[in-house]
Order: C-alpha cells, then sequence, then structure tokens
C-alpha cells in the first residue's frame, strides 16, 4: 500500500509541474486578455514565475500601515493603481496614503469627511462610507 502512496504522489507532482502555466504564457494563448486598467487584478500578474495554479486567497502581499502612519485602527483600504489609500475609523477622518511598495507617503483629511470605514474607487471617484446606508 506504502509503495502505490508514494507511486500516486510521485504522479500528481509530475502532472502537476508539466501542466502548471504562468499568466504571461495563458494570455499568450489567447486564454485570458491582458487585464484593462479599470479592473481588479493582482500586482503581480504577468511577472515570469507566477503559477495560476495557486490556490485561492493566497497572500500576495502585506504592509504594516500603522508604525509608518503613526495610527492604530485603519480600517479600510483601496487603491488607484498607483497608491494605496487606508482610512481611520474613530472620528478623525485621516486617511493615509502609502505607494504600491508599502512606503507611507502621508496622511491627509478632506474637510467634512469623518467616521470612514471603508473606500470603493470606479477609476474616477473614490467612494467612502462610515458604515451606515449612506456614501
Amino acid at each position: 500500500m506504502k509503495k502505490i502512496t508514494v507511486a500516486f504522489l510521485v504522479l500528481a507532482l509530475f502532472f502537476s509541474l508539466s501542466f502548471s502555466q504562468t499568466a504571461e504564457e495563458v494570455m499568450d494563448m489567447g486564454i485570458m486578455q491582458k487585464p484593462t486598467a479599470s479592473e481588479d487584478v493582482s500586482p503581480n500578474i504577468g511577472m515570469g514565475g507566477i503559477s495560476l495554479t495557486e490556490a485561492l486567497w493566497d497572500l500576495q502581499f502585506a504592509y504594516d500601515v500603522d508604525t509608518p502612519s503613526g495610527l492604530t485602527g485603519i480600517s479600510g483600504a483601496e487603491t488607484d493603481g498607483t497608491y494605496l489609500y487606508g482610512t481611520k475609523w474613530s472620528g478623525t477622518g485621516q486617511i493615509v496614503k502609502f505607494d504600491l511598495a508599502g512606503n507611507f507617503i502621508e496622511t491627509f483629511t478632506i474637510p467634512g469627511v469623518v467616521n470612514l470605514r471603508d473606500l470603493a474607487y470606479d477609476g474616477q471617484y473614490f467612494y467612502g462610507s462610515d458604515a451606515s446606508a449612506y456614501i
């Protein structure tokens, strides 16, 4: 039984390595089109060696947003494709800005905007909500 199990595992490993393809290879075959600027895609797509056999919800990157910004309680996040923005929810209305490599840029506020819980971006405008029925 042990020999059959080992043989099966070796065979499964061979097939997974033989048939996995990078995103670039799949795009070259016409199976997947290159994303447009308004599509939500991994920032790593199209880079050599990225396998489409990765598991769903694999962590792509993680940044410490509290330490460099000096804030705690950053609750929401959104990107415009150039910068990553995080929102401080507890009454201050502060928004932190990072580049896509995770480097802190600035903290700013928008007059009249407080308690932002999360953000959304449609390619032109940002929308925010305070976890209520209002945007």
